[in-house]
């Protein structure tokens, strides 16, 4: 990491010198690039506050012995400092981009709310539910739907690190760019939709192209990849740099029932046909069983809702840094293990169907004597291996992995490292209380995927 990268952490993190925090002030006001570092460094860590809150005032983020300020008093200007570097960073020369928000429906925000009608701040942005229409000076609308985050580049170019948009672009050709988590589409002339997923182990950007010519670029390709009007492509990747798998292309013109089946697959979307999930012809007639599984429904949602923003925060995450992630995000990580261990839910009791995708809906289709299809009946496919579904269950595992690094990261540093004191007795009993939350987290794991009825 660079020294100016590793002073912008410093002051984030109120353990910078105040000879430091000059000399990062004047890098500052003259590197451009060291100003969208430390604007993005800082949305991680937003995020992060914003949304979360540690169980206690014991656990604060930790200071190691040789990074505490001598004498045991912080530097009295560390609180502030933050914000003179804030506002030197909005009175620094920048671009203004003039992208404006024009519209909303039924918006709902997490965290910056912007306002409609006023120029669209330069902040990544968490539009939970609704969708909203911003204006770019390049001749492009782009409309977005929740959930959603996102950021303004500039006046020709939008980043969103998950959730669906439309872009309008009727400009100059290549004048506007989308950036996704794994690469850019350039609009050359055109309409097209994105919609954006992350995923455990990768991010997934489905695009369709509704009119014109889009441009795909990644810096593991040796040249742009073209798609056309009609096109309908899936991306698989883990970052704008790494390898990218592209699924064949799919056409929305006259497809057939091959077709039509592929992209359910694709996208979740299946036609005509009215939206019917395998758990709902499971639970038919079995009104107890459906109760439940609503309650379950909406914890699952809820426990997402709040593991897909650390999940975001963690992709976002600079590496290479002295601290893990699970270090930097260490108070986010042991309020949702307390919430599940200690919460007003018994996880053990969830069966694995509740919990995952263990079936799909499949098709009965009979034709008449002319081989044309005359009706359709769904039957619940029990899968091999179960899916996320409702990523309960995978949702726990991830909660588990995260506690488990902090609780190995304690054991590595010693029992006085969560202390606010530096007392090994204080973190000896920090360790041992988050031992018993990790074994209660995989035994209620363990339990669900045991639970087959």
């Amino acid at each position: 990491m660079k020294k100016n990268e590793q002073l912008v952490w410093k002051l984030i993190e109120r353990e910078i010198s105040e000879d430091e925090f000059r000399e990062l002030q004047d890098s500052l006001t003259r590197d451009r690039e060291l100003r969208q570092y430390y604007q993005s460094s800082l949305e991680t860590h937003a995020v992060l506050s914003a949304h979360f809150a540690p169980i206690s005032q014991d656990l604060r983020f930790p200071q190691s012995e040789k990074e505490k300020p001598r004498g045991g008093t912080p530097l009295l200007w560390s609180g502030w400092a933050a914000a003179v570097l804030l506002l030197l960073f909005f009175i620094s020369p920048v671009d203004r981009s003039g992208v404006s928000f024009t519209s909303s429906e039924d918006a709902d925000w997490r965290g910056i709310r912007p306002i409609a009608g006023e120029a669209i701040p330069h902040r990544t942005l968490h539009l939970q539910k609704g969708s909203i229409t911003l204006e770019f000076p390049t001749q492009t609308t782009a409309s977005i739907a929740g959930p959603a985050f996102f950021q303004v580049i500039d006046g020709k170019s939008l980043e969103i690190f998950a959730g669906e948009a439309t872009i309008h672009h009727r400009g100059e050709p290549g004048e506007f760019t989308l950036l996704t988590p794994v690469g850019e589409l350039k609009d050359l002339g055109t309409r097209f939709q994105a919609s954006i997923r992350n995923q455990a182990n990768n991010s997934m950007v489905i695009t369709e192209v509704l009119e014109g010519k889009v441009a795909f670029a990644n810096a593991s390709m040796n040249q742009n990849k073209i798609f056309k009007t009609g096109e309908s492509i899936t991306i698989v990747g883990t970052s704008p740099h790494d390898s990218i798998s592209i699924l064949p292309g799919i056409s929305p013109d006259s497809p057939t029932e091959n077709q039509s089946e592929g992209r359910r697959q694709i996208d979740g979307d299946i036609g005509s046909e009215p939206e019917l999930k395998a758990i709902d012809l499971m639970l038919e007639g079995n009104l107890k069983a459906q109760i439940n599984h609503s309650i379950i429904e909406s914890i699952a949602e809820s426990i997402d809702e709040k593991t897909k923003i650390l999940e975001n925060a963690e992709l976002s995450f600079h590496r290479g840094r002295e601290i893990e992630f699970a270090e930097a995000a260490m108070p986010e990580i042991e309020a949702m293990a307390h919430s599940i261990v200690e919460g007003c839910v018994d996880f053990s009791k969830i069966s694995l169907w509740a919990a995952s995708k263990t079936a799909e809906i499949a098709w009965i289709e009979n034709t008449n004597d002319q081989g044309e299809l005359i009706s359709r009946i769904p039957y619940a496919n029990r899968l091999e291996e179960p899916g996320e579904g409702n990523r309960l269950l995978s949702n726990l595992e991830k909660i588990g992995s995260w506690l488990e690094s902090v609780h190995q990261l304690h054991r590595k540093k010693g029992m006085g490292w969560v202390s606010s004191f530096g007392c090994p007795e204080d973190g000896k009993l920090i360790f041992e209380n988050r031992r018993q939350k990790l074994f209660a987290i995989n035994q209620a794991i363990a339990s669900i995927k045991s639970n087959l009825e």
